[in-house]
């Protein structure tokens, strides 16, 4: 947090990214598709909460100070982050992928009604943007859409860099 401090991100790319991986807690429907019971976001603040000051634990190891402790915080570290990324990998990503899905499925149809309405009047064409789905541009509609995108390339760059694969 110190270091956050005192050289904060001035890249507004990386604060987009950032600000997508809290958006997957503030919005925990995002992850879990509105269903209540078993929630991913509650598994991985779980799983977050198990996860130890390394960099202190590991300096206390090259200096040969480390206690007991140090290495069950280190091994409970370990664990939540092989288990984290495993979750990660699965679960949340798919269903993230699902509701993008069913996001862009909806939009389009709302997107088509807009054009046929459009139509139906004589009306130059529609007021939605619905070249993703091979209509005619106008003012964007799928902002939801594109926010769950983000969240998926977020979770892309976190599986990445924990070396899990990705689709």
């Amino acid at each position: 947090m110190k270091e956050w401090m005192l050289q904060p991100l001035l890249d507004p790319v990386i604060l987009n990214q950032r600000y997508d991986g809290i958006d997957l807690f503030l919005h925990p429907e995002c992850c879990n598709g509105g269903v209540s019971n078993g929630t991913n976001v509650g598994v991985l603040l779980n799983l977050m909460s198990r996860v130890g000051a390394v960099d202190k634990i590991l300096l206390r190891m090259q200096k040969c100070v480390a206690s007991p402790q140090d290495f069950l915080v280190l091994l409970r570290t370990l664990s939540a982050a092989v288990t984290l990324c495993a979750t990660l990998g699965k679960d949340i990503r798919d269903k993230m992928l699902k509701i993008d899905t069913d996001k862009n499925e909806e939009e389009r149809r709302m997107c088509e009604d807009r054009e046929t309405t459009a139509d139906a009047q004589g009306e130059q064409g529609g007021s939605c943007d619905c070249s993703t789905f091979g209509g005619r541009g106008g003012s964007g509609c799928n902002t939801a859409s594109t926010r769950t995108k983000h969240c998926v390339a977020f979770l892309d760059d976190i599986l990445e860099q924990c070396s899990t694969p990705t689709l």
